[in-house]
């Protein structure tokens, strides 16, 4: 059993860091002006509203799962970057108020991934299986909201803000 608790947490591991590589490559052509424009987008948020959400949700997943204070509050994030974190749900009201320095929300975001993918790395079996509760109070374990949930979450974020770039005339995924 020893070997495949190192299996899965290497697993998320993987799964984490090739997601946030991703992430970063289609992002990379991706300026302040970009970010920001929501124009044409209807109900869509802009890319820097939908990047920003991502983040600040991985940030606070993992805080919540460590216990320990979101890397936005404690890193001195909140300050620097200008962008209330509005929680896990965000509104079409905070999304449109959202003005990203790019530059610097990478910075941000880079040291969020970092702890992310050092937690799932260092996951036991026990802390995978341990229930916890979920969406809307829901029982659900770490592995599901951590190793599934979370991953999804990012990966679908990048595909609309993919969808978006290519809306824009610009090439979206990095591939």
């Amino acid at each position: 059993a020893g070997g495949s608790v190192m299996e899965v947490g290497g697993l998320l591991r993987a799964q984490y860091t090739q997601g946030h590589q991703l992430f970063q490559g289609v992002l990379a052509d991706v300026d302040d002006a970009v970010a920001n424009d929501a124009s044409g987008l209807g109900t869509v948020g802009s890319i820097g509203s939908i990047y920003a959400h991502t983040v600040f949700t991985e940030d606070l997943l993992v805080s919540g799962f460590t216990g320990k204070p979101p890397l936005y509050t404690a890193g001195g994030w909140a300050a620097r970057i200008a962008v209330p974190m509005p929680g896990i749900q965000q509104t079409a009201e905070w999304a449109a108020g959202v003005r990203l320095d790019v530059s610097l929300f990478n910075d941000y975001a880079k040291q969020v991934w970092a702890a992310t993918e050092d937690f799932v790395g260092g996951l036991s079996s026990a802390d995978l299986e341990r229930e916890i509760p979920g969406p809307g109070g829901r029982p659900s374990t770490l592995l599901t909201l951590i190793g599934n949930v979370g991953v999804i979450h990012l990966n679908e974020h990048m595909g609309e803000i993919a969808a978006i770039k290519g809306m824009r005339g610009l090439k979206g995924l990095s591939f």
